[in-house]
């Protein structure tokens, strides 16, 4: 029991990171985008490397739990914990190889005390009471961890250019960039996010990306005159991906067969009964659902950047109402009035395009339109009393 006293006694020495030799060197490295949703924008991480003491360790503050089977509910809800990991270099080279996903490092020009204090901060950050941390997307990710440890634990000698003045870009033209072979997602990206992520981004801001990081990285120095990065090279090189974006699939070349198609039909079948609604049904009451999901992600959930969503302009929650009731045999008076408004909203959405201060995605255009024609079509057939 004595013995075991004196251990626990020790204990926090014990845990404490070792001493770094004068060999040693702290590296940002930054890894290009993978095929999956979560690594389309690539990752950050800080590599430790000391030859003399055997260290060559990569910490990467992206981790997240897949098998946790409240997995999707928290990410939806911006309640899933991320978390610090590490991993021998080997390893990582090996997994990044494997997925075939470039990445390059940018030595640090470091003194030994400043090694010293980026170690001890990232192995004291292991430590299970110190490794979890609620995400968020543009705020607090993995680029914007390791940028935070860098400027705090350089005690105010890093110096960035230009830190805090708004850029030419916004988080979602940032995005934008990074999205052009991924068509689809753009469009469900441009769906959720709201006028949030329309802002200017400063350059502190802008390094919630890996590439921007390691670009404000590049251009920092520190305050006796060195530049920060010594040394940049590439680690592994990727060979390109042979398969692109096939532009007939592209959802603006779907949403215009859509209105082309809508426009057909409405034409061909101008004579038609009254009562036939079913497609008119099916149509409203997914945009209902979709408005749903808009809604509840601007203020059912904690994630910043789907909050001020002017999508709900047009993609109405109550659509589903109205789309269900259309299935009806007796169709209530009041839809005459719902859809001439509908459709007006609709309309003033793509007056507004330039005004509404939230970027909507080009694709958004066409189905602007079939809600207004649809709207329009409703409010002449629709009987204005119920027939009993």
């Amino acid at each position: 029991m004595k013995k075991f006293s004196i251990l626990l006694l020790f204990l926090p020495m014990l845990l404490a990171a070792r001493p770094l030799s004068n060999q040693a060197r702290i590296s940002l490295i930054t890894c290009a985008p993978g095929n999956e949703i979560y690594s389309a924008f690539g990752h950050s991480a800080i590599r430790v490397y000391d030859p003399l003491n055997r260290i060559d360790m990569v910490y990467g503050y992206g981790t997240f739990d897949f098998s946790d089977p409240m997995f999707l509910p928290k990410f939806i809800q911006r309640d899933l914990m991320y978390f610090l990991d590490v991993d021998q270099y080997p390893q990582f080279k090996y997994a990044y190889e494997y997925f075939q996903r470039s990445f390059d490092e940018q030595i640090f020009d470091l003194d030994s005390a400043q090694n010293q204090r980026i170690y001890d901060f990232l192995e004291n950050n292991m430590r299970p009471e110190n490794r979890f941390y609620l995400y968020d997307f543009f705020f607090d990710n993995c680029a914007t961890r390791i940028r935070d440890v860098v400027y705090n634990e350089l005690e105010g000698e890093l110096i960035i250019p230009n830190k805090d003045e708004p850029s030419e870009f916004t988080f979602r033209n940032i995005l934008d960039q990074y999205l052009m072979e991924s068509p689809w997602m753009d469009f469900g990206i441009d769906l959720a996010l709201g006028a949030v992520v329309d802002v200017k981004a400063t350059p502190w801001e802008q390094t919630f990306h890996p590439d921007y990081l390691s670009s404000v990285i590049g251009g920092a120095s520190l305050k006796n005159g060195k530049a920060l990065v010594a040394n940049k090279q590439n680690l592994y090189n990727a060979p390109s991906p042979l398969t692109k974006g096939n532009p007939f699939t592209a959802p603006l070349t779907i949403s215009i067969i859509a209105l082309l198609a809508v426009g057909f039909f409405s034409w061909k079948n101008r004579e038609l009964a009254k009562k036939r609604f079913i497609g008119d049904g099916i149509f409203f009451t997914v945009l209902g659902l979709g408005g749903l999901l808009l809604f509840f992600l601007w203020f059912g959930t904690d994630h910043i950047a789907t909050k001020q969503n002017w999508n709900l302009l047009w993609f109405l929650p109550t659509h589903l109402v109205a789309g269900i009731l259309l299935f009806r045999k007796n169709k209530a008076p009041w839809l005459k009035t719902y859809f001439i408004i509908s459709g007006g909203m609709a309309v003033l959405v793509l007056l507004g395009w330039y005004v509404i201060p939230q970027a909507f995605h080009i694709a958004f255009i066409p189905l602007l339109l079939i809600i207004a024609l649809r709207a329009w079509i409703l409010f002449k057939k629709l009987p204005a009393e119920v027939k009993t």
